[in-house]
């Protein structure tokens, strides 16, 4: 799930292995299968099989689809992205970012003049909706290239921008 949630990341067997808590056999018949289809791609780094998704895959922008419906983030973006006007990006940050399942959803907004108080309300009735838990963290546009810096880029996920939507 995390290959394709987050198509920067990568991982490799073990790693991948202790993440979800699964025995390395199960999670590398996984891999072979994803592999086999095309739907991931591997290469050697150093001592490690690393693999990643293939975003050239026909069919990699369903799948990354599917998997945002299923985690709650697509619902959530459409959600607080429609009624707020100063927003101007949606990041998902920690381990959804990172395609470990959790019920948390942690959120940055990045925007300008935000209404807090009516964000709180779309938030819990967001979270209502998609039955789990928000966190989130507001920045001003100003400060969000810092804060961006500071930050492991496969633990954040840009999900909305204002540009682009």
């Amino acid at each position: 799930m995390r290959l394709f949630l987050n198509p920067e990341s990568k991982g490799y067997l073990q790693g991948l292995a202790s993440e979800f808590g699964e025995s390395s056999n199960s999670i590398r018949v996984e891999l072979n299968r994803f592999d086999k289809a095309g739907l991931i791609v591997s290469e050697q780094e150093g001592r490690k099989k690393m693999y990643r998704a293939n975003r050239r895959h026909p069919m990699f922008d369903d799948v990354q689809r599917i998997i945002r419906k299923y985690v709650g983030i697509d619902q959530m973006v459409d959600h607080i992205a429609a009624r707020m006007g100063n927003l101007d990006r949606i990041y998902i940050e920690g381990n959804i970012a990172l395609g470990i399942q959790s019920q948390t959803i942690e959120v940055l907004l990045i925007g300008e003049e935000i209404d807090k108080e009516y964000t709180n309300q779309l938030i819990a009735k967001c979270e209502r909706l998609i039955e789990k838990r928000i966190s989130y963290l507001f920045i001003d546009v100003k400060d969000a290239e810092t804060y961006l810096s500071r930050k492991d880029p496969n633990a954040i996920l840009l999900v909305w921008n204002r540009i682009i939507n």
